[in-house]
């Protein structure tokens, strides 16, 4: 009898560790097709770095259809917003619009005031690119709000001047705004170059669109702003 029990009790060791491996299964699987999904974006973003532009766009392709399917949010906002500076890149605005469109409704849901920004400054040149300067003035507007609200200072001021820029190419008040938005431009780079003792700035860093697009964005529930 006793030997009946013992192997009863071993058996349903068994049969438990064989059901809590089968169990613990789900979400390595989904973890491994989150990191899939993280992985094509790193990887498509340094191939656009390096001018490959269709390698890039197939590999955040792949990488979308990986985030969908398991239904990894934030990866397929990233990617999406990869797609769309590829998009850019290879001039065909209107489709980058729709997926930094949908990118833009993702990061809302996701309250990252970073993922906005970026999402914000790429549609602003994708609007640029198809000469609709009010669109493009309100993108860089919104863009330099939302780098505020991210307390990313060195973009706020790469935002603050390319709504200057487009300001001056408006046919109805644009050099009164093109002014204003130059001072408020100048006072952000100021700010930036006193933060130069304090944090690792350099004196005039600005950045390009493609690193600023290209930035892994931050996720935050709150909006404190850390400068006015």
């Amino acid at each position: 009898m006793e030997r009946i029990s013992q192997k009863e009790n071993s058996s349903g060791e068994e049969k438990t560790q064989q059901e809590s491996k089968t169990s613990s299964s789900f979400p390595e699987i989904m973890n491994l097709e989150i990191a899939s999904s993280q992985l094509a974006a790193h990887f498509a973003s340094l191939l656009l770095l390096r001018e490959r532009r269709d390698d890039a766009l197939e590999v955040a392709m792949m990488g979308l259809r990986i985030a969908r399917s398991s239904g990894d949010i934030f990866s397929e906002a990233c990617l999406r917003k990869i797609i769309g500076v590829v998009l850019l890149k290879l001039r065909r605005g209107e489709k980058a619009r729709k997926h930094l469109g949908k990118a833009l409704i993702l990061f809302s849901k996701l309250r990252s005031s970073h993922g906005r920004a970026s999402c914000f400054l790429i549609l602003g040149h994708v609007n640029l690119q198809g000469l609709k300067y009010n669109g493009a003035e309100t993108c860089f507007v919104n863009a330099r709000e939302a780098y505020h609200d991210a307390n990313h200072l060195p973009a706020e001021v790469v935002a603050a001047r390319w709504s200057a820029t487009v300001a001056g190419k408006l046919p109805r008040g644009g050099k009164e705004r093109r002014r204003s938005r130059l001072i408020e431009a100048r006072r952000l780079q100021g700010m930036l170059n006193r933060q130069k003792s304090k944090r690792k700035f350099v004196m005039r860093w600005q950045g390009s669109l493609l690193t600023l697009s290209l930035e892994w964005p931050t996720i935050s529930t709150t909006t404190g702003r850390r400068y006015s």
